[in-house]
């Protein structure tokens, strides 16, 4: 979606979550300056390129140098390119690598389309995607829906490249929108088939009822990994996007066996990774994940050999590590994003526009931020510019009078450090 085409309602919702703080998972591109050429040449050379093998790449960026920032425009990319998104947080607790049944299990969790990603957070993003589907199949063949949950069901039973596991409990799924299901245990029987995929279903019901023989497990998830890919692509998308943060710098916080584990599950990922059309991955991660003695990649040299460090430069598409700490966003970019969540405003309270603080009040304000705004502050300065300009014209949208600019600024540091790392 380009500025220009922008409504009034989605307007609004942009700067609703702005105004909390979080920047929202969709349009970021609408008001991000300064990793346009960068982010089109990755669609161009990973999402677009038509490839028989999957992709990985690797970010490294400091605390605050935007590497949430840059999944969520990859994220917007991949989206119009008609792929699947997943991201994932890594954590010692919830998703630590060394463990990858529960990486894939976030995975999955956390897997979107297009549609679910902009329609809402739903209960469970993959069961919406799956009924979508179907509606999507009806509308398109012009059947009514049980015809439509036939037709799928034959068509899916037939691809060999999704597990028949996968394939089983997905039928059983669709098979829940059928007019004559009853309604007893309905949401029950669907939060179980979907819990299988997360390894949590069990597994003794999920035989007898279903026919499944396997749950997700430690031996089986790479592998599961390579289905999930393929039920993707049966769907009608071309793949799967999985973007890993490491934000807690999980590796730093292993024990010595559980990081050979996580480097083992890594390099046997690389490894095979080319054999998964479809599926492209990106590993955002600190500095020392890629150059510490002790914790780092380098304790592992087969793992160390295949990665590489990040260059001192900016990145390029084609590279395997991608540097954002090597990137300069210029006073000029900065004053670019202001402009854009200015017109953003316009577009969203056009009775109230002129209100709103002026564009060069408002850029004098951002050389501000930007002359006080650290190297190493908790969140990135690109961030702290965007918060200060939505706090600035809310403001003078209801006629407030902001502070000295200054005191301003501080005021949004404050707020800013609450959430911690973008």
């Amino acid at each position: 979606m380009q500025l220009a085409d922008l409504d009034e309602d989605t307007s609004q919702d942009i700067i609703e979550k702005l105004r909390s703080g979080l920047p929202p998972r969709r349009y970021a591109s609408l008001y991000s300056s300064g990793m346009e050429s960068f982010v089109a040449n990755v669609r161009k050379q990973h999402l677009e390129r038509r490839s028989s093998s999957g992709r990985i790449r690797f970010v490294s960026g400091s605390w605050g140098s935007g590497k949430t920032h840059l999944f969520r425009l990859l994220a917007e990319q991949a989206f119009d390119a008609n792929y699947l998104v997943s991201t994932v947080e890594l954590s010692r607790n919830e998703a630590p690598f060394n463990r990858f049944e529960l990486v894939l299990a976030s995975i999955i969790r956390n897997i979107a389309s297009d549609s679910t990603e902009t329609e809402g957070d739903a209960a469970s993003p993959l069961g919406e995607m799956l009924r979508l589907h179907l509606l999507a199949v009806a509308e398109r063949d012009d059947i009514d829906l049980p015809s439509a949950i036939e037709a799928e069901r034959e068509r899916l039973l037939a691809d060999t490249t999704v597990d028949i596991d996968v394939r089983r409990v997905v039928v059983a799924y669709w098979a829940t929108f059928r007019p004559d299901t009853p309604e007893a245990g309905l949401h029950e029987r669907r939060g179980q088939l979907l819990q299988w995929f997360t390894g949590e279903a069990n597994k003794t019901t999920m035989r007898t009822e279903f026919g499944v023989q396997r749950v997700l497990n430690k031996e089986n998830s790479r592998a599961f990994l390579t289905s999930v890919v393929a039920l993707a692509k049966f769907l009608g998308y071309n793949g799967l996007v999985v973007l890993f943060d490491e934000s807690e710098m999980s590796h730093s916080t292993m024990a010595k066996s559980q990081l050979s584990q996580a480097h083992n599950n890594l390099l046997h990922l690389i490894n095979e990774i080319d054999t998964i059309a479809g599926l492209v991955m990106i590993y955002a991660a600190v500095p020392a994940f890629f150059n510490d003695d002790r914790h780092g990649i380098r304790i592992y040299g087969a793992l160390a050999s295949r990665i590489g460090e990040p260059e001192a430069a900016p990145p390029s598409a084609l590279q395997r590590v991608w540097n954002l700490d090597a990137v300069a966003v210029t006073t000029e970019q900065f004053h670019d994003t202001a402009r854009k969540i200015r017109e953003i405003y316009t577009k969203a309270y056009p009775n109230d526009a002129a209100n709103l603080m002026s564009t060069p009040e408002l850029l004098s304000r951002v050389d501000v931020v930007i002359a006080e705004h650290g190297q190493y502050e908790k969140v990135s300065k690109w961030r702290a510019v965007v918060q200060e300009c939505v706090k600035l014209l809310d403001l003078t949208l209801e006629g407030g009078t902001p502070l000295d600019p200054k005191a301003s600024y501080r005021e949004t540091k404050k707020l800013l450090d609450r959430f911690g790392d973008d």
